[in-house]
């Protein structure tokens, strides 16, 4: 294993060395100017390669999701903003020609079923529920992978392909009056629960599509809640930017694949306007991320360019880096190993 992370330690390190006449120096640690992705045992997750470019989900028995907002809680419907997210996001692929479609498939056997809605277990033996509030988590997307990589997956909680809900989401008063302030004029507390259990399942839909969080640090990027770099059962999770914006063009749409809950305040600050659910949904640029996916998700490239965001045809392969190695530079530097 030693070995295998000074490997990582050292492609890693080369991210992002030669200078291009389009890269814009500032987009990877802009986050309205980079998209992240996914990658898998070096290469970048692909909707097309791993699930056919077709989601075939099923919201199980759900039931509602608690949204605390510092006095009350209001309780939102899980299935119904589920089917609306999944909606949305199939609309916009649609009317980007990107050929993913989603598909609920209600009451199918388990074998027609590659993507599960499900609220969070509270079982002890299987207790979801727990590692959620314990890590602050409203939601979490296992990607659909190959059963020899789920069988050794981080989380063995988490090792179905699908995505689990929180039952409860807590709010500060202040947080809560920040809702109030951005979102639509006069809007009730319970709609504003509704709104963001919408925008989490909306936010999680894109980690299905292979989309990972922006970063605003590139260099202390740390993946969220250990994601697995799974080194003695040979799979390894890296990420990889998939989409930039090139050097003088304006920020591309606030993101909705940040990786804190203050989306509506950025949108609304980018907007100049309240924010509506009309208004939740991908950038253009994560768009463009997820078609670079599906073309450059096959093996790996001899060459590689560090502006390889930007060639829509993959003619470069996007870099793969490793957070988790690059956070051990510092430390092996030190102790005169690296």
């Amino acid at each position: 294993m030693k070995y295998i992370l000074l490997i990582l330690l050292f492609v890693a390190s080369d991210v992002f060395s030669v200078p291009e006449q389009d890269y814009d120096p500032e987009a990877r640690i802009n986050p309205n100017r980079h998209v992240c992705s996914y990658a898998i045992n070096d290469q970048v997750y692909s909707p097309a390669r791993y699930f056919n470019n077709h989601i075939r989900y099923r919201i199980e028995d759900v039931g509602q999701v608690a949204v605390f907002n510092g006095t009350t809680y209001y309780l939102v419907d899980l299935a119904t903003e589920a089917r609306n997210a999944f909606a949305m996001w199939d609309r916009r692929l649609y009317e980007r020609g990107i050929p993913i479609t989603l598909t609920e498939v209600p009451g199918s056997p388990p074998s027609e079923v590659n993507f599960w809605i499900s609220g969070a277990d509270t079982a002890p033996e299987h207790n979801q529920e727990g590692f959620f509030q314990q890590n602050n988590m409203y939601a979490l997307t296992t990607l659909i992978l190959p059963d020899r990589i789920l069988n050794n997956y981080a989380f063995p909680l988490f090792n179905t392909p699908g995505i689990s809900v929180s039952r409860q989401m807590h709010f500060s008063h202040e947080e809560f009056d920040t809702f109030r302030e951005v979102l639509a004029e006069g809007i009730e507390d319970q709609e504003i629960a509704n709104m963001f259990v919408y925008y989490v399942i909306a936010h999680e839909i894109g980690h299905a599509l292979g989309l990972h969080h922006t970063n605003d640090d590139m260099e202390s990027f740390e993946w969220a809640h250990e994601d697995p770099l799974d080194t003695e059962a040979g799979h390894v999770f890296g990420a990889s930017i998939t989409a930039l914006v090139p050097r003088g063009q304006p920020d591309a749409r606030t993101p909705l694949m940040g990786a804190d809950d203050q989306y509506f305040l950025r949108l609304y600050n980018q907007l100049g306007s309240r924010v509506s659910y009309d208004d939740i949904g991908p950038s253009e640029l994560e768009l463009d991320a997820i078609e670079m996916e599906n073309a450059c998700g096959s093996p790996l490239s001899t060459r590689h360019k560090r502006n390889a965001a930007l060639s829509k045809t993959c003619k470069e392969k996007p870099i793969i880096f490793y957070p988790k190695a690059e956070l051990l530079i510092p430390i092996l530097q030190e102790q005169g190993l690296f």
